[in-house]
């Protein structure tokens, strides 16, 4: 472990070991399988909000952290001070949603209507809080009362698959109606049983199973997640009747004062279907993840001080970075006095001058972050001749999308490759290279610099990465018109990063406007681009590649 005096002026000798490059890691790219999560795991402002209010709807780009935020409650990651999760009964639903062919199967579920898609819904949802009473609280009063009513309709007993509507109506012989959203929905089979006439009120027993919780100080926390993962290898027709039927029952469910729903969805799959839920009416109860810079730079540093070699020779250093901000060592103030108002609160009021001057640009958070990391990474780097930029400040330029937001999965990738490409580089070009390399400094002084990676192999890496983020845009637009038209899109805009709306005769293409406008649509939506002016685009950094292969 490096030590790290703090007496003044006293030079201290930091060392890096080459042969460690290939060892780093920033974790897994899925939330779901990631081995870093539970370490480095932490609530940006946006998950702090979602925490303290349980939002219905949680949005984020692909990979940007709602799988993440799914499993870290799921498994209990989070620390006690931002949720307490001993409150609520979690009832985790994402196995429905992984890859079986047989899901949905069309031929099992032929009638494609919302209809049936909201019933389907209410019961898959209704039959998991059943299961987890069953499973969790016998043992509480009012479950008899509660399994009394439930045993009358004996094919709830078993699970209910979404896929499977016809065959529960056969067997349950009855109507089922459903309220929800404040619209009637309600399903029968094709063959009435004699002697029961009577319907299934699934409304009816969401209330039983509500009072149940209530009555015994129980919060039902629902979360479903990897509908995405879902939707895709469906019609786009069916992918918008699925996800409206569940709207519908979120909805109705979250009137319920003990069953709280949340929905993990890609944001661009919220905007993109023409659902019939109202917006205005959602706003409060639909949280977007988002991270600002310096919540960006503090899970760069915590991945990559994850990493035994990283953690057991440079935490004291971050340590001590941390201990300067929190005594105010960083803090910046603004310079400009020019506003009448400011110059004449200051004058009256001294103390409050610093206050009002303090510059908000660059928190603690990514002053404490981009002091660390420069101790690893150059100071600046350059990109195919262009002017070079502070490291952070590239990072925010090249790897950001059209929305201004890096993706945190696209980060890990990112410097996953690198540090391998590193490493491969010295053996290539530089075998005989020292593997331990130093820098001194002083600790009150100077920031450690070592000088471990080359301004080429950050060239080579980008443009490798460049190339999997635009084949990632062509799979996920999914139909082949959308894909046919980005590969000609690419075509034209990647040298120069501007495309007009005209730029393609559609017509010569015999493409329908009606495509061809949801399809740019569908790329501002995704980050691919952002809409300047009208029909004129612009494409970040990252995209201003000619995709060679798919």
């Amino acid at each position: 472990m490096s030590n790290i005096s703090t007496k003044k002026k006293d030079k201290e000798v930091l060392q890096f070991d080459l042969n460690k490059l290939g060892e780093i890691s920033f974790g897994q790219l899925e939330g779901e399988r990631d081995t870093f999560l539970e370490d480095c795991f932490f609530p940006t402002n946006t998950v702090t909000k979602y925490l303290r209010n349980l939002h219905n709807y949680v949005l984020s780009p692909k990979g940007a952290g709602k799988s993440a935020l799914f499993r870290a409650i799921v498994e209990g990651f989070i620390p006690s001070h931002y949720f307490q999760s001993d409150n609520y009964s979690i009832i985790a639903i994402n196995e429905a949603f992984g890859f079986d062919d047989n899901y949905l199967n069309l031929n099992k579920f032929q009638e494609k209507r919302r209809m049936n898609l909201t019933i389907s819904w209410s019961l898959f949802i209704l039959s998991k809080l059943i299961e987890n009473i069953k499973n969790n609280y016998s043992h509480l009063n009012g479950y008899h009362k509660l399994f009394n009513e439930i045993s009358k309709i004996k094919e709830l007993k078993d699970k209910f698959n979404l896929y499977d509507l016809t065959d529960f109506l056969k067997a349950l012989g009855m109507s089922i109606e459903f309220v929800a959203n404040g619209q009637e929905f309600s399903a029968k089979p094709k063959f009435t049983v004699n002697k029961r006439n009577e319907k299934l009120n699934i409304n009816k027993l969401y209330r039983l199973v509500n009072d149940f919780y209530k009555e015994n100080d129980i919060k039902a926390l629902v979360l479903i997640d990897r509908l995405d993962a879902f939707v895709q290898k469906e019609e786009y027709h069916l992918q918008r009747r699925y996800i409206q039927g569940l709207f519908d029952c979120i909805e109705e469910i979250s009137l319920l004062s003990n069953i709280n729903p949340t929905v993990f969805l890609r944001t661009d799959l919220f905007h993109s279907y023409d659902s019939d839920v109202e917006y205005d009416k959602i706003k409060d109860r639909t949280i977007e993840l988002k991270w600002d810079r310096g919540e960006t730079l503090t899970f760069f540093v915590n991945r990559l001080l994850n990493n035994d070699y990283i953690h057991d020779n440079f935490r004291d250093i971050l340590l001590k970075f941390v201990r300067d901000a929190t005594d105010g060592k960083f803090r910046e103030y603004k310079k400009d006095n020019s506003n009448i108002l400011r110059k004449l609160i200051a004058l009256i009021f001294p103390k409050r001058k610093k206050k009002l001057e303090i510059d908000t640009s660059k928190p603690l958070n990514y002053t404490v972050s981009d002091r660390f990391l420069k101790i690893f990474f150059p100071d600046k780097i350059s990109m195919n001749d262009k002017s070079e930029l502070d490291f952070c400040e590239w990072v925010f330029q090249y790897l950001n999308d059209a929305k201004d937001f890096i993706n945190p999965r696209l980060l890990i990738y990112y410097f996953n490759q690198l540090f391998q490409e590193q490493s491969h580089y010295n053996l290539q070009f530089f075998p005989d290279k020292e593997s331990l390399i130093n820098a001194q400094y002083t600790l009150e002084d100077d920031l450690p610099k070592l000088d471990i990676f080359d301004n080429e192999v950050f060239k080579l890496t980008y443009e490798s990465v460049q190339q999997e983020e635009l084949k990632f845009i062509h799979t996920i637009l999914k139909k082949k018109v959308f894909q046919d038209l980005f590969n000609i899109i690419n075509g034209q805009c990647w040298d120069t990063g501007h495309y007009r709306y005209g730029n393609i005769n559609i017509k010569n293409l015999n493409i329908e406007k009606e495509d061809y406008e949801s399809c740019l649509k569908y790329l501002k939506l995704l980050g691919f681009w952002e809409e300047f002016e009208k029909h004129r685009f612009k494409l970040p950094e990252i995209y201003k590649q000619k995709l060679t292969s798919i």
